[in-house]
């Protein structure tokens, strides 16, 4: 009986192999790819261990092995298409990871992973589109990349899911996203300041200029002649219009230019980092906006008025015309006192220099004022001449007696006693006193 029973277990062995064999290579071409495409696949890790890289272990044989490893292909004008490769894309990533960290000067402390696909992209998702996916320990994200794509897209994309990653990094609610103007300033900052030194490229050399590029060459190309869109425009730009290539060209310009101008002052440097994990609280950017710079701006006129003042100090100010550093700071030096000269008796006259802070506090307003007024000028004049940081200190030192200006001039228009207005002009001049010690402190400084 257990002899039977155990030819009947051979046969029925021997029937379901046969069965199997007939039943792959019935169907050689559907399930033999199928399997030849898992025992082929791979997935890089990155150094950072962030990014996981799902592809093929090796590239076709009509691939950039042989040839260059990116073809002069044009994609929409976003720059030629690469062949991507899941090791040189690990490392890609993690090349625009650090000038993204180092742009926002933020540390590594990442908790969403980040799985890029490279091959054909399903049916129903679009080139580089992410994905984000929840978990009960937090986000993830999936990025979907054709083998031939866009560098510039391709650096635009990743820069994108890790702004993202940073906004919900400690987010268990609704799930929150940057404005788009953020993401455009970053990731076209990058691209002018790194260019296709992101990119790793296999048999291809490059010769990098150690001369620091300008990352605003972009924007100062694009706003030339034309104004750059309003913070209300960058907000909430009208779609119909950014499909036109020069408008969609003037609004990548703006969104440069606001980024770089928020990162360039003491007074709003942080307001960007604070306002990212705000973003998933709030129904719209604007209201994550002013949390985060509740001690700069009151309202959104206020920052707009920034940012004309920015556009013009932008507008103003012309890298040729950059003058050295000590001729600069004597310039300086000279602008922030103000010649004086005191009778003594019969032709006899003594001269020398008040300090503005000294004026402030001493001189009637009526005298001050015209002093001031033209200071703010001539400051005006220097900072075009100013590279960075002293820029922002020049500026500064102008917003200071223009704020001053500003209040002593609505000082007496309510109805207040004299007393009291006195009072007023007296804490004006104080807290002024006090705003231009503190620059000349970071002055002397530098």
């Amino acid at each position: 009986m257990m002899c039977q029973n155990a030819t009947w277990i051979r046969r029925a062995r021997s029937l379901s192999l046969i069965f199997l064999t007939a039943f792959l290579v019935a169907d050689a071409q559907g399930q033999g790819a199928l399997l030849g495409a898992l025992t082929n696949s791979v997935a890089i890790t990155s150094s950072s261990r962030q990014f996981m890289v799902h592809g093929d272990r090796e590239l076709p044989k009509s691939s950039s092995q042989i040839t260059p490893g990116w073809t002069q292909l044009t994609s929409q004008g976003d720059g030629e298409l690469i062949e991507l490769e899941p090791r040189s894309l690990a490392v890609t990533c993690e090349r625009i990871k650090t000038a993204v960290l180092s742009r926002l000067e933020l540390q590594d402390a990442w908790r969403g992973r980040i799985h890029l696909f490279v091959g054909p992209v399903p049916r129903n998702e679009q080139p580089l589109r992410i994905l984000p996916d929840q978990y009960l320990d937090g986000w993830q994200y999936r990025i979907y990349v054709p083998r031939k794509f866009s560098w510039k897209g391709l650096v635009r994309g990743i820069s994108e899911a890790l702004i993202l990653e940073i906004v919900n990094r400690n987010n268990r609610g609704a799930f929150g996203q940057a404005p788009l103007w953020f993401n455009e300033g970053v990731s076209g900052l990058l691209l002018n300041e790194h260019g296709r030194s992101f990119i790793t490229e296999a048999y291809t050399y490059r010769i990098q200029s150690e001369r620091k590029p300008d990352p605003l060459a972009f924007a100062r190309e694009q706003l030339r002649d034309r104004e750059p869109p309003s913070f209300a425009d960058l907000g909430f730009p009208e779609a119909g219009r950014l499909q036109d290539p020069a408008e969609w060209r003037r609004y990548q310009a703006g969104a440069q230019l606001l980024v770089h101008e928020l990162q360039s002052y003491p007074e709003t440097k942080g307001i960007l980092n604070a306002m990212l994990p705000l973003l998933p609280k709030h129904l719209n950017f604007h209201t994550a906006f002013l949390e985060a710079s509740r001690e700069r701006f009151l309202s959104l006129l206020e920052v707009e008025k920034w940012w004309a003042l920015a556009i013009a100090d932008f507008r103003f100010r012309d890298p040729t015309t950059l003058w050295p550093r000590e001729k600069l700071l004597a310039s300086l030096a000279s602008v922030l006192v103000e010649p004086t000269a005191t009778s003594l008796g019969t032709n006899q006259t003594a001269r020398g220099d008040i300090a503005l802070t000294e004026l402030i506090r001493t001189w009637e307003f009526r005298l001050q004022e015209e002093v001031l007024r033209r200071k703010v000028v001539q400051l005006r004049i220097l900072a075009s001449h100013a590279p960075k940081p002293l820029f922002g200190l020049i500026i500064d030192y102008s917003r200071t007696l223009e704020q001053y200006l500003a209040a002593r001039s609505g000082a007496g228009r309510d109805s207040l006693a004299r007393g009291a207005v006195e009072t007023r002009t007296q804490f004006i001049a104080q807290q002024t006193i006090q705003r231009m010690n503190s620059l000349d402190l970071r002055r002397r400084a530098l």
